[in-house]
C-alpha cells in the first residue's frame, strides 16, 4: 500500500496517566465480587490518528478532538483510563502524554514507518500504573516485535517511557492484536511471521511476557512482503481471528482458544476480483459478522461467519457501501457497537451504524462523523479488541430459564419468566455503551408471566436485559432491527 500511496509517515508513541488505586484489597473484591463484569470498559474512548485527528466517545456519540500531536498514515494506539480519561498515544516512534507533550524519552520506538498496526497498547496485568508498547516494523525492514514500558507514576502522574525497544522476536509482518486471555487478566499479544504461515501468540501475565510463544502452523505461506500489510484483528470475545492479505489479496479467518493460544480450523475467504488491497478487518462486537476494507475501489464487504462453514460463509459475502475517499482504510470497531471507517485524506470518518445486521441493513453511511478540519488517513487506533465486548457483560442465564422473544426485535419484546414463586422482580434494559435505557421493579409477581415491552423508542442495535427476581440476577442479550 506504500507504493500505492507514495505517502510519508511521521513517527511516535504515547504515554500512560494511571489513577492509582488506594486500597488495592478493595479493588480485588471489586474485581472478585463482580466476575461477570469484564475489567474496565473505556479504555478505548478516547482515540487520536491521522493527521493531528481524534474522536472522544464519552458523551455515548463520537465527537471531534483538535488537540492531537500525532501524524501518522497508518499504525497508531491510544488508551484512556477506566474512566474514559486519556493517558497516553504512540505512533510506534513518539509518545505523548495526556497533556500532548512527547514524553520523556518518548523517541525512536521501534515501530515502523509505514507498519499497518505499528503500535499496540496495554496495561501491566495486575498493575496500575505500568503500561506496555508493543511495536512492529515495516515490511522490508527487519520486522522486529519489540516492547517499551510506561510508567505512570512518574513526571508527576504524566508518564515516562523506562524501558525502550527490547526486542522479543525478529521476521515478522506488520500485523499485531491482542486479545484477553479466557482469565480475564492476562491477554495473548498476536504477531504473524513475514515468511511463513507461523502465528505466534505470546501470553502477557503479572510474571510478564512469556518469550515461549504459543505458535500455530495454519493459513497460507506469507510469501511477499505484500501479504504482510494489512491489519489483523480477533473478534471481542476472543473465540475468532482473521486478517487481511494486502497485495496477496485474501482474507483468512480462524478459531481462536484464549485458554491455550492455539489457531485452528482455516478458512480461506473469497473476495471480489475487481476489489484490489484488502486492508482494513473488523468484527461485529458479537462476532457475527466479519467486515473487510478494499483500497480500490474503496468497497467494505461483510461476512456472516455464524455458520462455522468455510462454504456457506464464502457465499454470505455482500458488498455493504463504497467509500468516496481515495482509498478506504482501517476499520475499527468503537464502544458505540459501530465500526468506523479510515477514509484517506477526508475530514470525516465513514461508519456501518449496525454492524450485526445483514446485507444493507448494516447501514454504511460515508463521510459520517466530521473530524472538525482534521484530516484522516488510513489507519485508527488499534486496541486490546477486548474492550469492545457489548456492555462489559456477559449473558449469565445459570439462575433461571428466563427468555426474550423475539430475537430480533423489532418495536415490542416480550419477556418470559419461567413457572415458580416470585416475590419481586426487577429489569433493566442497558446499551452498548452500559448506559441504562430502561428500568422497572414489581412486588409479588406471583407465579408465571410474560411482560412486553415497548421498544419503539430504541436505535437499532444490541441491548442487554438484565432481571432480578428475588435477589438472583439473569442477563440475555437481544438485537433490536428495522422493519
Amino acid at each position: 500500500m506504500k507504493k500505492e500511496l507514495n505517502l510519508r509517515k511521521s513517527i511516535g508513541v504515547l504515554k500512560i496517566y494511571s489513577l492509582i488505586m488506594k486500597n488495592i484489597f478493595l479493588l480485588l473484591f471489586f474485581l472478585s465480587f463482580f466476575s461477570n463484569l469484564i475489567y474496565a470498559q473505556k479504555e478505548g474512548y478516547v482515540w487520536y490518528f491521522g493527521d493531528s485527528a481524534g474522536v472522544d466517545f464519552n458523551s455515548g456519540v463520537p465527537s471531534a478532538l483538535l488537540n492531537g500531536s500525532l501524524n501518522t498514515i497508518e499504525g497508531c494506539a491510544t488508551i484512556s483510563d477506566a474512566n474514559g480519561s486519556l493517558l497516553f498515544y504512540s505512533d510506534g516512534f513518539y509518545v505523548w502524554n495526556r497533556l500532548h507533550d512527547q514524553m520523556p524519552n518518548g523517541n525512536w520506538l521501534a515501530g515502523g514507518v509505514s507498519s499497518t498496526q505499528s503500535a499496540l497498547i496495554a496495561p501491566f496485568p495486575n498493575n496500575n500504573t505500568l503500561c506496555y508498547i508493543f511495536t512492529v516494523q515495516a515490511s522490508g525492514d527487519s520486522g522486529n516485535f519489540s516492547y517499551s514500558v510506561v510508567d505512570m507514576a512518574l513526571d508527576n502522574g504524566n508518564g515516562d517511557v523506562t524501558v525502550k525497544n527490547s526486542l522479543i522476536v525478529s521476521g515478522v509482518s506488520e500485523k499485531l492484536t491482542a486479545v484477553r486471555h479466557s482469565n480475564n487478566i492476562d491477554f495473548w499479544v498476536m504477531v504473524h511471521a513475514e515468511s511463513s504461515d507461523s502465528i505466534f501468540a505470546y501470553l502477557v501475565n503479572s510474571s510478564g511476557i512469556s518469550l515461549s510463544p504459543v505458535i500455530s502452523k495454519i493459513g497460507t505461506v506469507f510469501n511477499t512482503a505484500d501479504a504482510s500489510q494489512g491489519y489483523m484483528k480477533f473478534s471481542p470475545d476472543g473465540s475468532k481471528l482473521a486478517y487481511a492479505a494486502f497485495g496477496a489479496n485474501y482474507v483468512e479467518l480462524f478459531d481462536f482458544n484464549s485458554t491455550t493460544g492455539s489457531v485452528t480450523s482455516l478458512k480461506h475467504l473469497n473476495l471480489p476480483s475487481a476489489a484490489y488491497g484488502v486492508y482494513g478487518i473488523e468484527f461485529s462486537a458479537t462476532g457475527n459478522y466479519l467486515y473487510s476494507s478494499f483500497v480500490q475501489p474503496g468497497n467494505i464487504y461483510q461476512w456472516d461467519i455464524t455458520s462455522g462453514s468455510e462454504p456457506i460463509i464464502n457465499s454470505s459475502i455482500q458488498l455493504i457501501g463504497t467509500s468516496t475517499a481515495i482509498n478506504a482504510g482501517a476499520l475499527q470497531l468503537a464502544p458505540d457497537g459501530k465500526i468506523y471507517v479510515a477514509q484517506l485524506y477526508e475530514s470525516h470518518l465513514g461508519v456501518i451504524s449496525n454492524p450485526e445486521l445483514p446485507g444493507a441493513q448494516c447501514n454504511y453511511i460515508d463521510n459520517a462523523v466530521s473530524l472538525g478540519g482534521r484530516t484522516c488517513l488510513t489507519g485508527l487506533p488499534n486496541y486490546i479488541q477486548s474492550y469492545f465486548l457489548p456492555t462489559g457483560i456477559n449473558e449469565d442465564n445459570s439462575h433461571l430459564s428466563f427468555s426474550v422473544f423475539p430475537n430480533p426485535f423489532v418495536n415490542n419484546i416480550s419477556l418470559v419468566i419461567p413457572k415458580q414463586s416470585l416475590k419481586q422482580l426487577t429489569f433493566t434494559v442497558k446499551n452498548t455503551l452500559g448506559q441504562t435505557v430502561l428500568s422497572k421493579s414489581e412486588n409479588t409477581v406471583g407465579s408465571a408471566c410474560t411482560r412486553t415491552i415497548d421498544t419503539g423508542f430504541l436505535s437499532c442495535g444490541i441491548y442487554f436485559f438484565e432481571l432480578i427476581i428475588d435477589g438472583k440476577r439473569t442477563v440475555v442479550k437481544a438485537l433490536k432491527r428495522e422493519k
